[in-house]
């Protein structure tokens, strides 16, 4: 509606943003980089029948990741959308949680997972850190919420780190912006509370359950991924397309070494990278890699953009929780799964559905750091 809008009135144009450039040059290098890879396919490599249907999926999340980024960009909700939104995303959150726990799945509404197990916390605590007209009773419901999130944690799922670990480091960010002396508390308190339960249980029970965290393979499938795209470096092998090179016989894995053989034949390994930035390297090479960074850089510069404006004590807090959360997952997209842009044989289509938040999220940022930012001015 909002393209349609902008066709017929004849002003197709973006609202300013440093991140336009970046995003927009991705998604050509990603068309390229699709363009090029019959050009530089290697003959030995056998793509399958449906190839053009999977390819095309992954270039619509490429296109869907930065059209959710534009429309807010470009549609920004007044603060009380955004309180409406906040609201619906912890409330949402919270009840998902408390099934979770109850059910002691992973898999009971599956499509609430990665960033979708972030968000809802780390905008709450944004919010008792950095709102002081939090009303006291929606506060101490906001720390209830909390402890059930920590409980979920330690109880339910602990091993699955790519689950909590985003949503811990954002915390911890957000404590180290709010105070030093909070932030060194909060290091104290996790020391003392790792020694109280035991280093080594600890210890256990994070390796436990995570694919690749207890040998060597995490790095070096990233390291394979890495030279499977070098192949092509400029432009990448085109979307997907890596999965497929994993077959060539010329090709000496270095993580096939720590696999079960008996489970995984040579002829059918062929892992995901579980790291985003070396998903997009062997997909789009070093220019898609390099515009996307791009765009991730000018996003976390954008948060400390708009922190620095005159805004309402809900839109800062609001602002610290977007630019925690942002910062957080693009960091566990590179050292757990690519939880800000999901690779097809990986995370799968499905995980739009999670990951399109983080960049609805940031896209409202650019209303709340323009000069007519709802809410905004000395008075504020």
């Amino acid at each position: 509606i909002w393209v349609l809008r902008m066709v017929t009135q004849r002003q197709v144009q973006l609202a300013p943003s440093s991140l336009n450039r970046p995003l927009l040059g991705f998604l050509a290098a990603a068309l390229v980089s699709w363009i090029a890879s019959y050009v530089v396919l290697d003959p030995n490599v056998t793509l399958p029948g449906n190839i053009l249907v999977v390819q095309a999926g992954q270039i619509v999340i490429f296109l869907l990741t930065a059209a959710a980024f534009f429309l807010t960009a470009n549609n920004s909700p007044g603060e009380r959308m955004l309180r409406v939104w906040v609201g619906y995303i912890i409330l949402a959150g919270v009840g998902i949680l408390v099934i979770r726990i109850f059910t002691n799945s992973y898999n009971f509404i599956n499509t609430w997972s990665g960033s979708l197990l972030t968000w809802p916390f780390v905008l709450l605590f944004a919010q008792i850190l950095f709102n002081p007209k939090m009303g006291r009773w929606i506060k101490i419901a906001g720390l209830g919420a909390l402890a059930v999130w920590a409980y979920w944690v330690w109880a339910v799922t602990l091993s699955y780190k790519s689950a909590w670990v985003p949503a811990a480091g954002a915390f911890l960010l957000l404590t180290m912006m709010k105070s030093r002396r909070l932030f060194l508390l909060t290091l104290v308190v996790i020391i003392a509370a790792v020694f109280v339960i035991g280093p080594g249980q600890i210890w256990n029970s994070l390796l436990v359950g995570e694919q690749y965290s207890a040998t060597p393979i995490r790095w070096t499938i990233w390291a394979d991924v890495f030279r499977l795209g070098a192949r092509s470096a400029l432009l990448g092998l085109g979307p997907v397309n890596y999965t497929y090179y994993w077959q060539l016989t010329s090709f000496d894995s270095l993580s096939y070494q720590y696999v079960n053989a008996q489970a995984f034949m040579r002829s059918a390994y062929a892992p995901p990278a579980h790291n985003m930035y070396a998903d997009l390297f062997a997909q789009t090479g070093i220019l898609g890699l390099a515009l996307f960074v791009w765009a991730i850089v000018a996003g976390l510069w954008l948060g400390i953009k708009v922190l620095k404006r005159p805004l309402t004590p809900f839109q800062r807090a609001y602002a610290y929780g977007v630019l925690a959360g942002f910062a957080a997952l693009s960091v566990a997209s590179f050292v757990f799964a690519e939880w800000l842009m999901p690779y097809v044989y990986n995370l799968g289509l499905k995980a739009f559905s999670s990951s399109v938040y983080s960049w609805l999220l940031l896209g409202t940022l650019v209303g709340l750091g323009s000069e007519n930012s709802p809410g905004a001015g000395p008075a504020a």
